[in-house]
């Protein structure tokens, strides 16, 4: 009877095995040859100079290209295609074997006679974005992508914004490679993958040690890069937000007003209108309303983010342009300011 028992015993553990054996195959199988997805999708895969095969894995796992990141390169190894790798831009579909895409991104990018070159300027709003692109020829409606703004998108940053905040301030702005007839989500998506790779882990951290979500940065960053017209200035008139919101002052913003009352005959009015508007109630009015606005008012490039994070230590608390060079007169009190205004706003 004991004998019989363990012979039974031997027989599930083998078959058990057998099974381990056979799923771990299946496994391995299905991450080497990519599956067979319901909907092949193209992605777009940037190679920066110096990547290796870690930082490469991290992106096609990302992309959802690949499964598993050690499969892949323990691939790489095998084949000795570890400095291989060809930087550029590279074109792949979901579904590809690993082998395939250790291929294509081992061989240079293929040119492609659709492509265009787009260029997204710093301190612009979701909808001149479109019409960027719509000039461009690469998208035929600029609605249909201000529309996909306001998709879903699964990305980590992305977490921290209040409900009903859309994607302003999130469109990394950059030069992109862009095909004629790409879908507009697939435009933004290739934004939002810019932007978690600009912003860094490191500025991520940064902004985690000084108790501010990454939202209140680029919040912040997108009023900055609107006020500072000198490169030299942004972190001066980003120290004096940063007073002004530590001394729970208003923080007086003309372009989160002009945010609000934008249109497409005039994105950034001024003059009467803006005059008009500083006088209603409205959360993005930082005349009204202490502490920033609830979301970005436009998509800050990377000088304006750094800016944000890191502000001058000074003890401004106003500044007035000094005229049509773009620099400005920085005061302490409301009386030097007064006195600024008089002097450079006749």
């Amino acid at each position: 009877m004991l004998r019989l028992l363990v012979q039974s015993l031997k027989i599930v553990v083998i078959a058990v095995v057998a099974l381990l054996v056979v799923a771990g195959a299946r496994e391995l199988w299905e991450n080497l040859s990519g599956g067979s997805p319901a909907r092949p999708a193209p992605v777009t895969i940037t190679i920066k100079p110096g990547d290796g095969p870690a930082e490469i894995s991290q992106t096609l796992e990302r992309e959802k290209v690949i499964r598993n990141g050690t499969i892949f390169r323990a691939l790489v190894r095998l084949r000795n295609a570890g400095g291989k790798f060809v930087a550029g831009e590279h074109r792949l579909v979901t579904g590809m074997s690993m082998n395939q895409i250790i291929d294509v991104l081992t061989a240079p990018p293929a040119a492609d006679i659709g492509e265009i070159t787009v260029t997204f300027p710093e301190g612009q709003r979701i909808e001149q974005y479109a019409a960027i692109l719509k000039q461009a020829g690469v998208i035929a409606s600029e609605d249909d992508f201000v529309k996909a703004t306001k998709e879903d998108y699964d990305f980590e940053f992305l977490r921290f914004r209040p409900s009903g905040v859309g994607l302003e301030g999130y469109l990394f702005p950059d030069t992109y490679r862009l095909v004629r007839g790409m879908k507009p989500r697939d435009v933004v998506l290739r934004m939002l993958q810019n932007f978690d790779r600009r912003v860094t882990g490191e500025m991520r951290a940064k902004a985690e040690a000084q108790r501010m979500t990454i939202h209140r940065v680029v919040t912040l960053a997108s009023i900055v890069e609107r006020e500072a017209q000198r490169p030299e200035e942004r972190r001066t008139i980003a120290g004096v937000y940063a007073n002004r919101l530590e001394k729970e002052m208003p923080l007086q913003a003309d372009p989160t007003v002009q945010y609000t009352i934008g249109s497409p005959a005039e994105w950034w009015p001024r003059g009467e209108a803006l005059a008009n508007a500083l006088r209603r109630p409205s959360p993005y009015n930082t005349y009204m309303m202490l502490g920033l606005p609830p979301g970005p008012i436009a998509n800050p490039g990377l000088a304006a983010i750094q800016a944000a994070l890191d502000p001058e230590k000074h003890d401004y608390l106003y500044f007035v342009a000094k005229g049509d060079d773009g620099t400005h007169a920085f005061a302490r009190t409301l009386d030097e300011h007064n006195a600024n205004v008089r002097k450079y706003q006749r």
